[in-house]
């Protein structure tokens, strides 16, 4: 395995060249070098250079669709986006949330080419909602580390799920029921714009039109707050959920049908 400051080199280089790399690379040694360090503390290496690389080598199809399977199969295993799940305030949260960025960028891959199989796709959405379950570390940004931002980043694997060819009823009301299930457990208001990240995934489960709009309306429905006597300890959740259906409000057409039913749910407490 290179050393992080030889893998820092080569990145650093391949950027400044429009991530071009030496011809004589071993692609698949230097995938498991990135994800090797895919958690390091290091910003600018974990960010920067491994994430961004990521995406450009994606893109550029410096990978093959194999390839791109075994490092997506790979981020969502015990070792990447579950290490050191049961902790919370350490710096393993940065491995988590940076292995479960792969999957948008994965999955992107597969809508080209269609390289993962019914199964694979249903492993990948249970990791994805068993990892959102069981994560603890809410940060957004640590300071001389960098982004964490955990939630925000497995909104963006919902995002990319719904996406997918392969969604369903189930697979999407399974999104959405994740939703659900982060935005009415939160420990602190979402102050890192994760609603912004979380209503996108509910705007592409939404504009698949796979769910039916009673069934989308009821979901909704779940997020109803009493106007009046909130009690202290659950302010934040209500604070919370109103700020996801605000943002949904603002990303909805003005005829949207269902608009109407999430600006119910917009309102201040205060104002009748």
């Amino acid at each position: 395995m290179q050393t992080h400051d030889k893998l820092k080199h080569l990145l650093q280089e391949s950027e400044r060249n429009e991530y071009a790399l030496p011809n004589d690379i071993d692609m698949d040694k230097l995938a498991k070098d990135m994800l090797a360090y895919i958690g390091s503390v290091d910003s600018e290496l974990r960010d920067s250079l491994i994430y961004a690389s990521f995406y450009m080598f994606f893109e550029k199809e410096k990978f093959s669709p194999q390839q791109i399977k075994g490092i997506l199969l790979t981020a969502i295993d015990e070792n990447h986006l579950f290490h050191g799940i049961d902790e919370n305030g350490t710096d393993s949260v940065f491995t988590r949330a940076f292995s479960v960025l792969i999957v948008p960028i994965g999955l992107r891959s597969h809508r080209k080419t269609q390289f993962l199989s019914a199964d694979e796709m249903m492993h990948i959405q249970a990791a994805v909602v068993r990892y959102i379950h069981e994560e603890k570390d809410m940060r957004g940004y640590v300071d001389d580390k960098g982004w964490a931002h955990a939630l925000a980043h497995a909104a963006d694997a919902l995002s990319a799920l719904a996406l997918c060819e392969s969604a369903n009823v189930d697979s999407l009301t399974q999104i959405l029921d994740t939703i659900e299930f982060i935005l009415k457990k939160p420990r602190a208001i979402y102050a890192y714009e994760e609603d912004e990240r979380l209503t996108t995934a509910f705007i592409e489960v939404y504009n698949r039109k796979i769910l039916s709009e009673e069934a989308m309306k009821n979901w909704l429905e779940k997020f109803s707050i009493p106007k009046k006597n909130i009690p202290p300890d659950t302010m934040l959740l209500a604070v919370s959920m109103k700020n996801f259906m605000r943002s949904i409000y603002f990303r909805l057409k003005e005829d949207d049908p269902i608009k109407q039913t999430v600006k119910q749910y917009c309102k201040c407490r205060w104002v009748k």
